[in-house]
């Protein structure tokens, strides 16, 4: 499976049991830790009605799909914004062509290092390159890194680069809560802003390009983050992997930090991603999901193919 690490498939499994350290490219960058001013906000809609894009804050569905994701299958899809794992430039312009215009995000993960990216060699071990930690124990091919190495952040904003000349309108943050095993969550925010700061000077789209993180909501809505994010996903908030309700008082507490996030983000766009095969359970997690004003997706915990539950006719 080619899909990223994410919280729900450890939890089954839990259950049930090129590039270097000396890598030639820019260096990371942390920019300043206050949040975007209300003229970037502002500027950043004014750039949605300029490119002919969908702006942000209007999208109503999503859906997300890493496994081997179909482009004739998405091609033909009723949502508005669509997260994939890396496609080519010309799968990207044919979904872009497609009969809803979804934006286009794509899937990065910078808490943990893949065996089967562009940048991976095969004589790398654990602590070699020094950055390099163990496998993750859960997820094979997955290897957890010290994310705040300068080294580790050149590789993440390479691939970046590669999302944004490729045209995605955005990206999609995985594994950004590695910070609660390891520490280092300053580090992680400004590792954060700097990979949005990048996105966007690099980008056509500019202010435009959007930046989300999946989970990590506390994280999402510090002051000196949410400014910086179009907005975040969440996984489990309503269903525990697969068809496990998630207790209210907890639901409580997530939701507490998405709505910040709603309202603190610049596309003000929280997604709800939740892996329930129960009708009953699916059907709670949507209504709940938009009573808050997200934007929820019930789907298979491999990720590995086009839920149509809320695929409602685009605007």
């Amino acid at each position: 499976m080619i899909a990223g690490r994410h919280r729900a498939l450890v939890r089954v499994l839990l259950s049930a049991a090129l590039a270097t350290a000396a890598m030639a490219c820019k260096p990371a960058v942390t920019p300043a830790s206050e949040g975007p001013s209300s003229t970037t906000t502002s500027t950043a809609a004014l750039a949605a009605s300029d490119n002919g894009l969908r702006p942000w804050p209007s999208i109503r569905s999503w859906a997300y799909w890493l496994d081997s994701p179909s482009v004739d299958q998405l091609a033909r899809t009723r949502y508005e914004l669509l997260v994939t794992d890396e496609l080519s430039s010309s799968q990207i312009a044919r979904l872009r062509a497609g009969a809803c215009r979804p934006r286009l995000v794509g899937y990065l993960s910078i808490g943990e290092a893949e065996d089967y990216r562009w940048y991976w060699q095969d004589a790398w071990r654990p602590g070699s390159p020094s950055w390099l930690l163990e496998e993750n124990e859960d997820w094979d091919g997955n290897h957890r890194v010290e994310f705040w190495n300068p080294a580790w952040q050149r590789i993440v904003l390479t691939s970046l680069d590669r999302l944004v000349d490729l045209g995605y309108d955005g990206v999609y943050l995985d594994i950004v809560d590695a910070y609660e095993d390891q520490g280092h969550r300053a580090e992680m925010a400004a590792f954060v802003r700097a990979i949005a700061s990048r996105a966007r000077s690099r980008s056509p789209l500019g202010a435009d390009f959007g930046v989300f993180v999946q989970n990590a909501e506390s994280l999402a809505a510090q002051p000196d983050v949410v400014g910086h994010l179009t907005g975040m996903a969440r996984e489990e908030t309503y269903v525990w992997a697969t068809d496990d309700p998630v207790p209210s008082s907890e639901r409580r507490s997530i939701e507490a930090d998405l709505d910040r996030v709603l309202a603190g983000s610049q596309g003000h766009l929280v997604l709800t991603v939740d892996y329930a095969s129960d009708a009953a359970l699916a059907r709670d997690a949507e209504s709940s999901s938009r009573a808050r004003g997200y934007l929820p997706y019930v789907t298979g915990v491999d990720l590995d193919a086009l839920s149509t539950r809320a695929a409602a006719a685009c605007s």
